[in-house]
């Protein structure tokens, strides 16, 4: 399973991912370009008990892959994200989960963005541009469809097109 660690900048997604890894990446980079990967053993009281009744030739533990992705990039007025750059919106798709980390402390040493502390305000934002990437992926499915059209689309494109 592959979780990728999501927010804004500021928002102590690195520390986090440093929390369920026992990682040490580094933190107070605001915002850096590193992508950070930890692998976590899942440990299971089921699997040694199935372990020692079955003695088998290895144990093989779940895993569990952190991705600590960079926060997106801010717009040019410094105060919201920009557009979410390709290489992490890949990286988005091939997660099976995302854990959205939403900064909720007040420290006046690591200011936020926007400039105040609001946790709601911050969901809605990164929930925006994922909406957007939605909505960008669509459109271009969409127009390859509309392509497709000439050619005639089988039953199952005529209804993925419907539902889009």
């Amino acid at each position: 399973m592959q979780v990728a660690i999501v927010g804004l900048a500021r928002s102590g997604k690195t520390t986090v991912f440093n929390t369920l890894t026992g990682g040490q990446a580094e933190t107070g980079g605001f915002g850096g370009a590193t992508v950070n990967v930890g692998v976590v053993k899942v440990p299971d009281d089921r699997l040694t008990k199935l372990t020692e009744m079955f003695k088998p030739k290895r144990e093989a533990p779940a895993d569990v892959t952190y991705v600590d992705l960079p926060a997106p990039p801010l717009s040019a007025d410094g105060r919201e994200p920009a557009e979410i750059p390709a290489d992490q919106l890949a990286r988005l798709r091939t997660a099976d989960e995302l854990l959205h980390v939403v900064r909720a402390f007040d420290d006046p040493e690591i200011l936020h963005p926007e400039g105040s502390v609001d946790p709601s305000r911050d969901v809605a934002t990164l929930d925006l541009e994922l909406i957007i990437a939605d909505h960008d992926i669509v459109e271009r499915r969409l127009e390859r469809l509309e392509k497709a059209t000439k050619r005639g689309l089988n039953p199952e494109e005529q209804r993925e097109r419907q539902i889009l």
